[in-house]
């Protein structure tokens, strides 16, 4: 979360959601990414079949910055890319997936992509 005070609505954030915007572009004209299958919370040490699917969709989004591989093993980098995005995303960084988490990862590319789009003409009003 941004500190207390801090402008969220600010010109200074138009040329980075620009550049998000044309990230996310090129995720939905690939296909976007494949939901990671929710249930079971997944943490650093854990081996689970979901986690190949969270080590792909954090490298499609670039939180994630391991080696995507297919690995079924929650590793220290994959604990990272957790982070990266929980923080990039209003969530506490605790780098465990719980459903909070799997539910922001979730969105699909072309929703997250409109979502920029609106928040781009809000930026520029």
């Amino acid at each position: 979360n941004p500190p207390k005070g801090h402008a969220t609505l600010s010109k200074a954030n138009i040329e980075p959601t620009k550049q998000a915007i044309k990230k996310y572009e090129a995720i939905v004209a690939a296909g976007g990414w494949a939901p990671v299958p929710e249930g079971a919370k997944l943490e650093a040490g854990m081996k689970d079949a979901a986690i190949a699917f969270l080590g792909a969709r954090l490298a499609a989004s670039g939180e994630y910055r391991g080696a995507n591989d297919g690995s079924t093993s929650f590793d220290l980098e994959l604990e990272k890319g957790v982070k990266r995005f929980q923080a990039a995303n209003g969530l506490t960084p605790t780098g465990v997936v719980d459903k909070r988490t799997a539910a922001a990862i979730n969105i699909p590319a072309a929703t997250r992509l409109k979502q920029l789009k609106v928040n781009l003409t809000q930026l520029q009003q």
